[in-house]
């Protein structure tokens, strides 16, 4: 029995870019929202390999712009980013 176990990869910092190849040099597709989750591909040197649900694209962003976490911890993150987004001014109680 083989087990996969999928990364996401939560958006830290408000520069984070969607790339079209893991080059800073390289065309930008998108601008990430800080606290918007991508999965993660693969690595390659100079970023992860990534999709982003919302936008539906692939891409890759340097990985010292997100926090990567395995997919067993994806539902408990994705339920406090809901909740951060829904809820101004509570940032606090959804990270304690």
């Amino acid at each position: 029995m083989i087990v996969l176990l999928a990364a996401i990869a939560l958006v830290a910092d408000e520069r984070a870019t969607l790339r079209a190849a893991p080059r800073e040099a390289s065309a930008a597709q998108a601008q990430l929202a800080r606290g918007g989750w991508l999965e993660v591909r693969g690595e390659l040197p100079g970023g992860l390999k990534v999709h982003d649900h919302r936008m539906e694209r692939l891409g890759f962003v340097r990985p010292a712009l997100v926090g990567v976490h395995d997919q067993l911890r994806g539902a408990e993150l994705r339920a406090v980013v809901r909740f951060l987004r829904d809820a101004a001014g509570q940032e606090s109680l959804g990270i304690a």
